[in-house]
């Protein structure tokens, strides 16, 4: 007999599935590579790409700021509150009306910084008029800026002023100023009007949190500002060493004793981007590693998967081909192997099933036929009918004075021959053509209560002769499934197998029980219903002739019982099993499926 498994081509499977493994494993490698190296210029481009788009937001805010500072101080410079101060200069009384007049100009144009000073042109000296954001200075000199204003066209650029604080502070600021000129005596003073807007606002804070970057302004005279302003002093060193620079130019460039040159440094965070990098490559590494590491167990798995049920198949083939049709393969696989042992295990299943109807067509065939002889044999009780019959119409027509008692006696022969009669053809017509089974939806637990209620008021006679039990709260508990079965059919199959338990039990009584549990059985979920007497058994001779229509070990009868029983369990789908001890009783085990298919036009008898 050949051998069940061949390991030899077991091992080459297994080391070609190896070699492919470890070959896929280098385009994983080569990618690997390619990716770090796309990674780091990904990073280089995105990280000039950062420092572009936030360079040109700090100038764009600078722009704006230079074009609405000086457009603020245009409007201010025009207001008639303000020129009139010019025809004021020599009066000092006149220019006391001048202290609030900064503060009320700055909230109504929304200045961060604004002033009004004279300042003297023959000597240059200066006098704080008004000043919004530094009421205390007003009577001090005025800014070194305010000096530089010598016509009536706004100068802009970067400055320090001093704001009111607790104690006063210097803070970086975007200024304009600009001189208001009017026709009068020589050596005269000049109206000077600075406004500005600080830097040390919200304007930078949100562009760097946006931006993920650190903006540092640095000048000869202050801290360096960095924003945002909680950024960690590491970074804040890094900021300040490398970056791209924008310089802002002081305001009246062309005197740098007069104003605080200041540069505007941009450092775009590449922090995240360097870790994310370091971590993609140690991410490869092991990418790389594991590959081949799982490649190897993968293939050794995938190996033995694969060849293990083809294997199972060869040699269930051979059991196949020996005739055994019970052979069944067992995979959990659900790719393609397992697809072929699914029909493999089909197609067993179909030829086993054929083979299965093939001989119960047989057998029915043959139970006609067997049929159609006895419903001609039983022809036979009609001709003492008949006898009886004629014999009482005779004694009638002839006044017999002995009528009466041939009456009783005739009609007592017609009435056993005609109830025999109408029992036997009942049977016959019920096992020649049963009805296709009618399924509905039927509870297991609910049919069984069916048989209960029929022989729950049997009379203290019957009940004296064994008595039917049924544990029901231990069938509530097992959680019986719902039954697509022919109601009527199979409850008249139970009360034959019921009844024939009572009939068996012993004149001093017994026990018939009915149980039934979940079962599943060929792949198929289903119940079991069991009916059990504690009769005096069934010998092996008899038990392989049970379901052999005519076979009956009783007096009277006609032996189709089992035979209709059994019909009704096939054309469900289902099974009957028996077991008997002769002495200790006999147990019917009937197995329904839950969902059978529906075999009862394989069964259908011909006309």
């Amino acid at each position: 007999m050949a051998s069940n498994s061949d390991p030899r081509g077991s091992h080459r499977l297994q080391t070609r599935m190896v070699i492919f493994f470890f070959a896929a494993a280098v385009p994983a490698m080569v990618a690997s590579g390619v990716a770090v190296l796309v990674f780091d210029r990904l990073i280089d481009r995105e990280t000039s790409t950062r420092a572009s788009r936030i360079t040109r937001e700090v100038n764009h805010i600078i722009r704006e700021e230079r074009r609405r500072v000086s457009a603020k101080l245009e409007a201010i410079v025009t207001h008639e509150t303000v020129r009139a101060l010019t025809l004021k200069l020599r009066d000092a009384n006149g220019l006391a009306d001048a202290e609030s007049l900064a503060a009320d100009r700055a909230v109504a144009h929304g200045l961060d910084v604004l002033g009004i000073a004279k300042v003297a042109v023959d000597d240059g000296t200066s006098e704080i008029l008004s000043s919004a954001h530094l009421p205390m200075s007003i009577g001090d000199p005025a800014p070194p800026f305010a000096s530089i204003a010598t016509s009536t066209t706004p100068v802009f650029g970067f400055a320090h002023e001093l704001v009111e604080a607790n104690p006063p502070k210097t803070v970086p600021v975007l200024m304009a100023v600009v001189t208001l000129s009017r026709r009068s005596a020589r050596g005269a003073p000049r109206l000077v009007v600075y406004a500005g807007t600080r830097l040390d606002d919200r304007r930078f804070e949100d562009l760097a949190r946006v931006a993920d970057a650190t903006l540092v302004l640095t000048s000869a005279d202050l801290e360096p500002l960095v924003f945002p302003q909680e950024t960690e002093p590491a970074l804040r060193a890094r900021a300040l060493e490398r970056g791209s620079t924008i310089r802002l130019m002081p305001i009246g460039e062309e005197s740098a004793t007069k104003g605080s040159p200041a540069e505007l440094r941009i450092y775009v965070h590449t922090t995240g981007l360097e870790e994310a990098r370091e971590t993609f490559l140690e991410l490869a590494a092991w990418l790389v590693v594991a590959s081949l590491l799982v490649g190897f167990i993968a293939s050794r798995v995938v190996a033995r998967h694969i060849t293990r049920p083809i294997l199972d198949l060869a040699s269930a083939a051979r059991k196949v081909g020996a005739g055994d049709l019970e052979v069944h393969v067992t995979t959990k696989s659900r790719d393609e192997v397992g697809i072929l042992v699914g029909v493999f295990n089909g197609m067993t299943r179909e030829i086993a099933e054929s083979r299965h109807r093939i001989q119960r067509a047989e057998r029915i065939a043959a139970w006609r036929e067997v049929a159609r002889r006895v419903a001609h044999e039983i022809k036979n009780p009609l001709f003492p009918i008949q006898m009886s019959i004629e014999t009482l119409r005779k004694s009638y027509a002839k006044k017999h004075e002995k009528f009466d008692a041939i009456f009783e006696e005739s009609t007592r022969t017609v009435l056993e021959e005609v109830r025999a009669l109408n029992q036997i053809v009942t049977e016959f017509s019920e096992f020649a053509r049963l009805p296709a089974p009618r399924r509905t939806d039927v509870p297991a637990l609910d049919l069984i209560d069916h048989i209960q209620r029929l022989y729950a008021n049997r009379g203290p006679e019957a009940s004296a002769r064994g008595e039917v039990v049924i544990d029901r709260a231990d069938l509530e508990r097992r959680g019986l499934p719902t039954l697509s079965i022919d109601r009527d059919q199979v409850s008249r199959a139970l009360l034959n197998l019921v009844k024939n338990g009572l009939e068996a039990l012993p004149e001093h009584g017994g026990v018939v029980r009915i149980d039934a549990e979940p079962m599943v059985r060929g792949g198929l979920e289903g119940v079991t219903i069991s009916v059990s007497d504690t009769g005096s058994g069934i010998d092996a001779e008899h038990r392989a002739k049970l379901f052999t229509p005519y076979f009956t070990t009783k007096t009277e009868g006609t032996g189709l019982g089992l035979a209709i029983v059994h019909r009704i369990i096939e054309e469900h789908g289902g099974a009957i099993d028996v077991e008997s001890v002769v002495g200790s009783g006999t147990t019917f085990r009937l197995w329904f499926p839950a969902h059978p298919p529906d075999v009862s036009q394989q069964l259908e008898p011909s006309s």
